[in-house]
């Protein structure tokens, strides 16, 4: 079981996490520790589940986040940053940030945990990841990237959604006076 829960943590293809999650549930497998659970959770794709342990969820919802990858299923894209978001808060704005940098395959989950971050939380940004967001247009080239207007798909956000996202932050900044 230990090897089973090693590969969780250390391969990056999903559909191998996600059948060594499952030979772990059907041996009866129960964690030793909370980081056990939360690796565990994240092999079966349970963003909200694993985000609900807290700030232990952190790092290895980023590590999954940066790193994992799985061609052929993309809701996870939108709902792993917006897990790593809800319990992070602030403190996952770096790994979403991160995770935008080319070649991306996060975009529509970290826009749209960014705005929902800047909504509820803009005084708590620093100055440098505001001023970051703030030119993410020019940073990652996502004026030209297709895809739906709003969120509701895991298709990439168009320019209206990311135009928001550096407005949310010009205006945090400009409120500072910066």
């Amino acid at each position: 079981s230990d090897l089973l829960l090693d590969g969780i943590r250390g391969m990056t293809d999903m559909f191998t996490k996600k059948r060594f999650a499952s030979a772990l549930e059907r041996m009866g497998w129960q964690p030793h520790t909370e980081l056990d659970a939360i690796w565990y959770r994240m092999g079966n794709q349970e963003w909200k589940e694993a985000a609900k342990y807290g700030a232990p969820a952190v790092t290895p919802l980023g590590t999954a986040l940066v790193t994992w990858q799985d061609p052929n299923h993309d809701g996870w894209k939108l709902s792993l940053p917006e897990a790593l978001a809800s319990t992070a808060g602030v403190q996952a704005v770096p790994v979403l940030l991160e995770a935008l940098r080319p070649p991306s395959r996060h975009t529509a989950g970290c826009v749209r945990a960014l705005a929902s971050l800047l909504r509820a939380k803009a005084t708590d940004f620093g100055s440098d990841a505001l001023t970051m967001i703030a030119r993410l247009n020019n940073v990652i080239g996502i004026e030209n990237v297709p895809g739906e207007q709003d969120f509701t798909s895991s298709k990439e956000p168009r320019p209206i959604a990311c135009a928001e996202v550096t407005r949310l932050a010009r205006e945090e900044l400009v409120r500072r006076g910066l």
